[in-house]
């Protein structure tokens, strides 16, 4: 109940308020939908900048404010519907279908994971898992903002974290516990919201029910292209995600992407509707949750301003209308603060560096499919090297492989795709911003370098790939769903069946790598002791030393570490080598003679010292304290692993 009503208050309630206030009544399921979407992206943004700005109070009138709409609204008199009818009865059953779908996806994989055992200790199915880095987000933002990198201490942290905020205002303002509001509470929220924002926008831009709930669909079960046959062929793992297509592992491994796919889904329908209706309200909605989109993922924004603009102007050649630009321009101006801020909140943090540049994705597949012959071959031509039938031959195989592996079965709706991106005069306004959009994050996937320090990033641009991806399912949903129409009974059947079987091999991969070989990882009762006495009875600016060997600390503790060097932490990501190498440098000269380094404890600000019992560590003193040079380390907690110390002054210069 604490979790339904935070939900009511931190986003259905301010949603619901902000359409009010842009005068936009809408049927129930497309109310509860954008007040869910719009309330979430909104609230967390709002409270990101109160506490920012040190005014967290403001955040607290924003929720009363909510709750008192929703309150007013409870008692007032409900207002005559829309003039447009709701949902019909079997798409709703149709979308309850694929809820339930959903819901049995999520069951398998997240419900099930990270849970406590009987004795004490704490499991977590590691394969293909990326909730970790998350976890010690959410914690971080559970008690500072803006957050340092819990997994090396002093460190901004240079990365958009909106749906690591919105979970956390749940453990922040309720005390919910992190890992039940990951898995439990608030993954299938995301999920489902994906599911009804899809359906919405493609019921929308296509004006069938049949595209919207087919869109839906494919959307969430859709992706994955060809990886399940790169399995059967050449042995390479679903898991390893070939042709750069299958985000079920991201979405289900606890990834920003599902929630950042909803708003942007929403604030393509609300575009949509400003197309048709030319309301100001649905350019204002559209406008913020466009910009709001990239505090969930942050790679949305280049494709969009530049898809938004792109489109804008070819509408105006076309028809000298400036509806389109418009919108980019208010998108623009709503992005224009939330990405400065990001910028000079976390100038102190890894360097970005990006540049236009060719990205050999091609070659990788060629790489990752074990074609030597082929992969030596295209590498030679892209190499300068002289023309042969062998490397046109490579040339042609690496892209027909890139496309037909990344589509699947949704390459049928590519000349439809090239037909509104090129034939636009003919094309609907939303259709051409779509596939424009869609064209952005593929060239945007090819052509844009991104680097962290010396480290290469690209691997990160592959969310655009998703987002190019999933808006061809919605197109390949409106070519089925046109197919469908003209055909009927069985004939109409089989054509809606054999475009759901998209979405039956690479959702049976998945399901198959996850249940064969879950990697399940047992954390130590003592370990998961020692964490929760560490979140429940220490400050939230705490900096933790504790040695290389303990890993997952900060996950599991929420309290800053100077260095956490396990692999889901991304440290080649996230710092830059010169630091990485000095931290590693100073925790492993301070465990092995304490003593002679103890500038390590005034160098990153320790407040707390963990020690396993099996290390040689020194003990005693009086009162139970250790000297260290200026510092001086007391016991204050001990099980059957691990020993805290307490970092502070020597007694006798504290007296001084």
């Amino acid at each position: 109940m604490k979790f339904l009503a935070g939900l009511f208050f931190l986003a259905y309630a301010p949603g619901r308020a902000l359409l009010a206030v842009l005068k936009l009544d809408l049927p129930r399921l497309e109310t509860v939908g954008l007040s869910l979407v719009a309330g979430m992206a909104a609230t967390t943004t709002a409270n990101k900048l109160a506490r920012l700005a040190g005014m967290e109070a403001g955040f607290a009138l924003w929720v009363a404010a909510g709750a008192l709409f929703a309150v007013s609204r409870f008692f007032r008199r409900p207002p005559r519907p829309p003039v447009r009818s709701g949902t019909p009865a079997s798409s709703a059953i149709c979308l309850g279908v694929i809820g339930l779908l959903v819901l049995g996806l999520l069951a398998v994989d997240s419900f099930t994971n990270a849970c406590p055992t009987d004795d004490g200790s704490f499991l977590v199915k590691m394969r293909h898992y990326d909730g970790f880095i998350r976890q010690a987000v959410i914690r971080e933002l559970s008690h500072d903002l803006p957050p340092e990198m819990p997994f090396a201490a002093g460190r901004p942290l240079g990365y958009h974290y909106g749906m690591d905020l919105f979970i956390a205002l749940f453990n922040r303002y309720l005390g919910l516990d992190v890992w039940d509001l990951v898995h439990r509470l608030l993954a299938p929220v995301f999920w489902l919201l994906l599911v009804l924002s899809a359906y919405l926008f493609s019921r929308e831009a296509s004006s069938s029910e049949t595209a919207g709930v087919l869109a839906a669909a494919l959307v969430v079960f859709g992706g994955g292209g060809l990886s399940w046959l790169a399995d059967l062929l050449f042995g390479t793992p679903a898991g390893a995600n070939p042709f750069y297509a299958l985000y079920l592992f991201d979405g289900l491994g606890v990834n920003s992407f599902i929630p950042g796919m909803a708003i942007l889904f929403s604030a393509l329908f609300a575009l949509a509707r400003y197309l048709r209706e030319r309301l100001r309200g649905w350019l204002v909605l559209a406008a913020l949750l466009f910009a709001l989109s990239v505090e969930f993922k942050v790679f949305f924004a280049g494709p969009v301003i530049g898809a938004l603009s792109a489109a804008g102007l070819v509408v105006f050649l076309r028809k000298k209308d400036g509806i389109l630009l418009t919108a980019a321009a208010a998108t623009a101006a709503a992005m224009a603060p939330l990405l400065l801020s990001a910028y000079f909140g976390t100038r102190r943090g890894t360097p970005y560096a990006f540049s236009i540049e060719y990205i050999d994705w091609p070659g990788r597949i060629l790489e990752t499919l074990k074609l030597e012959g082929l992969a030596g071959s295209w590498k030679e031509l892209r190499g300068g090297g002289p023309l042969k039938l062998a490397s046109l031959g490579a040339a042609a195989a690496a892209w027909i492989l890139t496309a037909a592996g990344s589509l699947g079965l949704s390459a049928a709706a590519l000349p439809v795709f090239l037909r509104r991106l090129f034939a636009w005069r003919r094309t609907k306004d939303i259709h051409l911003a779509t596939s424009i959009l869609a064209a952005a994050s593929w060239l945007y996937f090819f052509v844009f370098r991104t680097k962290l320090g010396s480290f290469s990033a690209d691997i990160l641009n592959v969310y655009v790939f998703y987002l190019g991806l999933i808006l061809l399912l919605t197109m390949f949903a409106e070519v089925v769903a046109g197919a469908a129409a003209r055909t009927k009974g069985a004939a109409r059947a089989a054509v809606l069946g054999a475009a759901l079987l998209l979405s039956v091999p690479s959702t049976a991969a998945f399901l198959r790598a996850k249940i064969r070989a879950p990697e399940p990882r047992v954390f130590p009762a003592a370990f998961v002791d020692v964490a929760r006495w560490l979140n429940r009875e220490t400050p939230g600016r705490s900096v933790v030393l504790q040695p290389l060997g303990v890993r997952y600390l900060s996950y599991f503790g929420g309290r800053r570490v100077v260095l956490d060097d396990a692999v889901h932490s991304y440290l080649d990501f996230h710092l830059p080598a010169e630091d990485l190498s000095l931290r590693r440098d100073a925790v492993n000269r301070f465990f092995a003679s304490p003593s002679a380094y103890p500038w390590v404890l005034g160098t990153y600000g320790v407040t707390h010292v963990v020690v396993p019992v099996d290390q040689v560590f020194p003990v005693g003193g009086k009162d139970g304290e250790v000297s260290l040079g200026d510092f001086n380390l007391r016991r204050i907690f001990a099980n059957a692993g691990f020993v805290v110390y307490e970092v502070g002054r020597p007694i006798e210069k504290r007296r001084a």
